[in-house]
């Protein structure tokens, strides 16, 4: 096999011990083993891997707080890899993966702190939103059209000096023989390349994103993430009219006022990252909230089955 300047193979596997057909005796070091012997190059990125110490099975494998020091191989004792940057943080059935923007550093092995920052830990990359998948039957416009939506609020959201959102899409390689994989993964590629062309997009190797950040941000408390759980997008704001809620102006400078004729208890007022700023009690048919305190930029509102956007001046 030969190397690529396009393409990284990574170690990625579940080592599983227990006798029968689904024994498997190799962690992430042997895989790397594995691919050098094959004449790869093999880099230094984590090809996925379960985050939340919960879904351990053999933890000596698995922790990766511990493969900064280097993982040794089970299968292959000697030989021991040491990753640099994480990426796929995963859980089983992919049930609950930590979907997110950024590069940081997470502190630990909980859904809680794997979004807290601690310096001295592997970089993470995230690994965009709402497993963005293609198979041969993905409709590739409709995906398109959601990472679309996602485009559109990176660049509407606020900045700073450390905003920097990584994403990615996956597939599977074992359908690449098929020709509707092809097809798919390529309507794909031209759909996202007009991004690039339009300057909203840059394709990279995840060792490139690596390269850059750190080029960026040798600091290693630097960090920007953004989990995917807590944006909000494509909001029919008349589907929430027709519930009896509005607001108005929007958007808005010192106050904004809430119709509530249905009689909500409370909404709650995101930022664009998620973290909530403020809980209302709504005690009134029409209620007027102070929001000169906030800086300018995009909000969503809460309502319990709906969030709606609030652009602050």
């Amino acid at each position: 096999m030969e190397s690529h300047s396009l393409i990284e193979v990574d170690p990625h596997n579940h080592i599983n011990l227990v006798a029968g057909l689904n024994y498997n005796p190799y962690n992430y070091a042997d895989v790397a083993h594995l691919l050098d012997s094959c004449g790869l190059s093999t880099r230094t990125n984590v090809g996925g891997f379960l985050y939340k110490t919960s879904d351990w099975t053999y933890t000596i494998h698995e922790n990766w707080l511990n493969w900064k020091n280097g993982l040794a191989g089970n299968s292959f004792p000697s030989y021991t890899w040491t990753p640099t940057t994480l990426w796929g943080a995963g859980t089983p059935g992919h049930v609950d993966d930590y979907n997110g923007f950024g590069v940081w550093r997470p502190a630990g092995t909980s859904t809680l702190t794997f979004g807290q920052i601690n310096s001295s830990n592997l970089l993470n990359i995230g690994n965009c939103c709402e497993k963005w998948s293609i198979e041969d039957t993905t409709n590739i416009t409709g995906l398109v059209s959601r990472i679309t939506n996602y485009i559109n609020y990176c660049y509407a959201a606020p900045t700073t000096t450390a905003t920097y959102y990584a994403a990615s899409a996956t597939m599977n390689f074992r359908g690449f023989l098929a020709t509707a994989i092809v097809d798919s993964v390529s309507k794909f590629i031209r759909s996202m390349n007009n991004f690039k062309l339009a300057g909203k997009l840059t394709w990279e190797l995840m060792s490139e994103t690596r390269a850059n950040w750190l080029a960026l941000h040798p600091n290693p408390n630097d960090f920007f993430v953004v989990r995917c759980k807590s944006i909000a997008l494509g909001v029919n704001e008349e589907d929430v009219a027709e519930k009896g809620f509005s607001l108005y102006p929007n958007p808005a400078h010192e106050f904004l006022n809430i119709y509530n004729p249905n009689g909500l208890s409370k909404i709650h007022l995101y930022d664009y990252t998620g973290k909530m700023i403020k809980c209302v009690n709504l005690e009134l048919e029409t209620n007027r909230i102070d929001i000169s305190d906030l800086h300018s930029g995009i909000y969503f509102i809460g309502t319990g089955y709906k969030f709606v956007k609030v652009i602050k001046q």
